[in-house]
């Protein structure tokens, strides 16, 4: 019987380790977490959300190349997700970055670790798209037969297991065959959301909107550099989810993707972001720091209520500011947006809310003035600062 017990990854067993030079500790053996450094300006991120290496400034600046990535059994790295010189260019103008580390499986196949609580709730339902006859092969990782579904389009498999206990639901397609995840991947959410504890992405694969749509008991995400496909809800209401590392290349993230992550603590996200949509990240209540890098286009209510997010670096600015896109941020400290090259409209003064007194936004000394008078950023005078007075 092909049953394995999984680790929980929690904040109680994460070593948190000080350390001078901003080097890591030996990478992870066997799957286990990597020790995690102490955070810095810049940091190297695991899928799981653990620091690998962290630096300041002039350590990252010292380095010739990413250092080497961690080794996690039945994963494969495929790459950071920033191009080394492009993070370098960053860090030496803004002096803070998070990069991401990305994996494909080893074997290509995608893996669901789930964990059948109760023996009354044991009859496990699959939803999937695939795009040829019998192109996903199932194994429900219980020692069973393999199942394949003959249709094209969206396929629904049920599995009805024997015992409570952890498995590993492979998902395994053929050379010619995509799959898609989009919908709700378990089709009774009031019982089976729970039971989705950890996901490897593989190879031909992509997810869309609502496929993880209130896996409360989601824990982490191994993403590969083409899985990511956008679409709405992807993770909305995952309470246990803990980081997500956006590959390159990804340019948007559609509305309500994380909202409700309570749990979420990084959001790492690649250069090429510049749209985060509407009710994106709301309640991410762990987060805290976010970086952009060309000028952003929010959405409303964007990250509202991220209560512990404490630093947006985002130097090129927004579009606009809409309504409600940071109330309720009160832990809010830095907002760089140093490098703005016009004052952004700001839609409504509600786009911020409980602010502390200590709370500063950096702007381009030239636009000071224009800054401060601005509609509606006129009610946030008192918190903008001229960049060369800025000290973070």
């Amino acid at each position: 019987m092909n049953r394995i017990m999984l680790n929980t990854i929690t904040d109680g067993n994460v070593i948190i380790i000080n350390r001078g030079g901003g080097g890591a500790d030996k990478p992870s053996e066997g799957g286990g977490n990597a020790p995690s450094a102490s955070p810095k300006a810049v940091n190297l991120i695991d899928y799981e959300g653990s620091i690998l290496h962290s630096y300041t400034k002039d350590e990252f600046m010292s380095l010739a190349e990413f250092p080497s990535p961690p080794v996690h059994e039945g994963l494969t790295f495929q790459e950071w997700n920033w191009e080394f010189e492009d993070a370098k260019d960053y860090v030496n103008q803004y002096g803070k970055l998070d990069i991401g580390a990305n994996y494909i499986t080893d074997d290509g196949k995608t893996r669901l670790h789930i964990n059948i609580y109760a023996i009354e709730r044991n009859n496990v339902t699959l939803s999937f798209g695939q795009s040829v006859p019998n192109g996903v092969s199932i194994d429900w990782g219980d020692g069973n037969i393999s199942q394949t579904a003959t249709n094209t389009g969206q396929v629904t498999l049920n599995h009805q297991y024997n015992e409570v206990g952890d498995y590993i639901i492979t998902l395994s397609p053929s050379d010619d065959c995509q799959i898609n995840l989009a919908t709700y991947l378990f089709t009774d959410k009031k019982p089976y959301a729970r039971v989705l504890k950890k996901v490897e992405f593989g190879r031909n694969i992509s997810i869309t909107g609502g496929a993880f749509h209130y896996c409360s008991s989601l824990e982490s995400v191994v993403f590969t550099k083409s899985a990511y496909s956008g679409g709405t809800s992807i993770f909305e209401g995952c309470t246990s989810l803990k980081c997500a590392v956006i590959p390159r290349d990804t340019t948007s993230i559609a509305t309500y993707v994380f909202r409700y992550c309570y749990a979420m603590k990084r959001l790492v996200l690649p250069k090429t972001i510049t749209t985060m949509a509407a009710y994106n990240s709301v309640s991410c209540e762990q987060m805290r720091r976010i970086c952009f890098s060309g000028q952003v286009t929010l959405g409303s209510y964007a990250f509202s209520s991220c209560s512990n997010l404490v630093e947006v670096i985002a130097p090129n600015g927004f579009v606009s500011l809409p309504i409600y896109v940071f109330s309720g941020c009160a832990g809010l400290l830095i907002m760089d947006l140093s490098k703005s090259e016009s004052v952004p409209a700001m839609e409504n003064k509600n786009a911020f809310s409980n602010l502390n007194s200590d709370f500063k936004i950096a702007v381009p000394d030239a636009l000071y003035d224009e800054w401060i008078a601005a509609t509606n950023w006129s009610a946030y005078a008192s918190y903008i600062v001229k960049a060369s007075e800025f000290n973070a």
